[in-house]
């Protein structure tokens, strides 16, 4: 809400109307998500279009021509996709020269869908020479374990493209968004106001196996050598007789 879903819609605009023959898609988890996150912020964003780059909608799809490219046949589409849905594998056989996954957060199957599905739709824009586009916009994961957070994040530090705002940081974050949000999260001083404003990659309290770490874990001084001989095993009370 406050920003980074209309940069995304704003930035594919772009990239549609930067050249012919884009095919710019814009994700999310579900439909009703994507609608949610890209049509208020495309409402905006064209209302500020001068007319001879207005789009035609149809359905899920806005279609650009640019008097600027010299053919008035010649055309990008910007779409939406829910992709959640059978693993994201129903968005096989589709192109795409630009994606934009919104609030990954909420895509179980992350990896798979980029690695087996996506990665592959930017094979034939490569061979008309477009420059392909995969950018993940989201607030950190309720757990470290998603792939957003254990994967994508580590690499996309490691080539430089990592961009993270976290509240305390942004220029435009005014007193009345800090009091807005610290009421949802419940305080300033809860796993939800660091996770959701100040972007912290921690997970929920109430899904974690020892809920008392993540508050305490600045009181850890240093690792416990293992015995030499050592085998891990994992034990579970399901607590079923006596609900412990």
């Amino acid at each position: 809400r406050f920003g980074k879903s209309h940069f995304g819609a704003l930035f594919g605009v772009a990239r549609a109307l930067s050249s012919p023959g884009r095919r710019v898609r814009h994700g999310a988890a579900t439909e009703d998500q994507v609608s949610a996150i890209v049509d208020e912020p495309m409402e905006k964003i064209l209302s500020r279009l001068p007319l001879e780059l207005q789009p035609e909608r149809k359905g899920r799809t806005w279609t650009f021509r640019n008097p600027r490219w010299g053919d008035p046949r010649a055309k990008s589409t910007f779409s939406i996709h829910p992709v959640e849905f059978m693993k994201g594998d129903r968005l096989r056989g589709m192109g795409a020269t630009d994606w934009f996954l919104d609030e990954v957060r909420d895509i179980s199957q992350l990896e798979y869908l980029v690695r087996h599905v996506l990665g592959w739709q930017f094979v034939d824009a490569l061979k008309e020479g477009f420059d392909p586009l995969l950018v993940m916009l989201s607030t950190p994961p309720e757990t470290p374990a998603h792939p957003f957070s254990h994967v994508f994040i580590p690499e996309a530090e490691k080539s430089g493209t990592y961009f993270c705002v976290p509240a305390s940081e942004n220029k435009d974050w005014s007193d009345e968004d800090a009091s807005y949000v610290a009421e949802l999260c419940g305080g300033r001083d809860t796993i939800a106001w660091y996770r959701e404003a100040e972007c912290k990659l921690i997970g929920d309290e109430s899904k974690l196996v020892v809920p008392e770490f993540e508050p305490n874990s600045d009181r850890i001084i240093a690792p416990w050598p293992r015995p030499t001989h050592f085998f891990s095993y994992i034990a579970a009370d399901s607590g079923w007789s006596d609900h412990t």
